[in-house]
């Protein structure tokens, strides 16, 4: 059903990394914010969340401001590492 109506989910696994890999802003790395890529693609739907947690580039740079003090913060930084599996990671922290 989902390939009928997303015509995102007709294209091969590849296509979708790349497009996504374009959503990244090139000046800075990402913060960990839910309306910013990649995060923002892991939450579209169940298709476009495997994509992006299997797409390692997109997880590679994280620039963290301050550490919030809301629950699940280390849970989202053990997933973002996680997900850039063996590339290496650029990790920024003011």
């Amino acid at each position: 059903l989902n390939s009928q109506l997303d015509p995102m989910a007709r294209l091969p696994f590849e296509i979708v990394s790349i497009i996504f890999a374009y959503c990244l802003t090139e000046s800075a790395s990402p913060t960990p914010n839910p309306g910013m890529a990649p995060m923002l693609l892991a939450q579209i739907c169940r298709f476009w969340r495997n994509i992006a947690l299997a797409t390692p580039a997109l997880w590679t740079a994280i620039c963290i401001n301050s550490v919030p003090r809301r629950e699940g913060f280390i849970e989202l930084c053990k997933t973002w590492f996680m997900s850039a599996h063996s590339l290496p990671l650029s990790l920024t922290l003011h």
